[in-house]
């Protein structure tokens, strides 16, 4: 085959992937409202190349290695993912079980053995950690940062307005 044959597909292929960008960003929004409404995605986004066992991969699992989560802390580890998701797919926001998912490729270890108990508890330490991250109200979990017009919680107002205050003069 010649290099102008392969050159030419090499350039269609590109040109096919920008041209799908925007429909799996409608597809992903698609499965997530099946996923709410309790029902199976409709379709299969994932866009990385097939596994030795025959699965698709997606785009953000080929850049955790299986160490990079190993000894090191929950929230800077949760972080990583998501900024990793952000630029992978465009897509930064994600649920829970998608962030334990990328946490275990990463070898991030857990305290049980169970699943569910590590989910519950991954769940409960995002929603204490609500100065880095915030639960969006479609259950997605992203930055704080990338929500700069985000409403500010109440408990911030109220420290907001007490550094403002003045002491009283003695």
């Amino acid at each position: 085959m010649s290099d102008h044959f392969l050159n030419t597909i090499a350039a269609l292929e590109e040109k096919l992937a920008e041209q799908m960008r925007p429909v799996n960003k409608t597809r992903s929004m698609i499965n997530d409202l099946c996923e709410m409404a309790g029902l199976p995605p409709k379709y299969d986004i994932s866009e990385g190349a097939e596994n030795a066992n025959g699965t698709r991969s997606r785009p953000i699992d080929s850049q955790i290695r299986s160490d990079d989560f190993f000894g090191k802390p929950l929230s800077t580890c949760i972080r990583k993912v998501l900024e990793l998701r952000k630029a992978a797919t465009g897509e930064g926001p994600t649920e829970v079980k998608e962030i334990y998912r990328l946490l275990k490729l990463g070898g991030y270890k857990f305290n049980t053995l169970d699943d569910a108990n590590n989910l519950t508890g991954l769940g409960v330490s995002i929603s204490k950690n609500s100065l880095i991250f915030v639960k969006l109200p479609n259950g997605l979990i992203g930055l704080v940062e990338w929500y700069p017009d985000m409403p500010k919680r109440r408990k911030d107002r109220e420290d907001e307005q007490s550094e403002d205050s003045e002491p009283p003069a003695a």
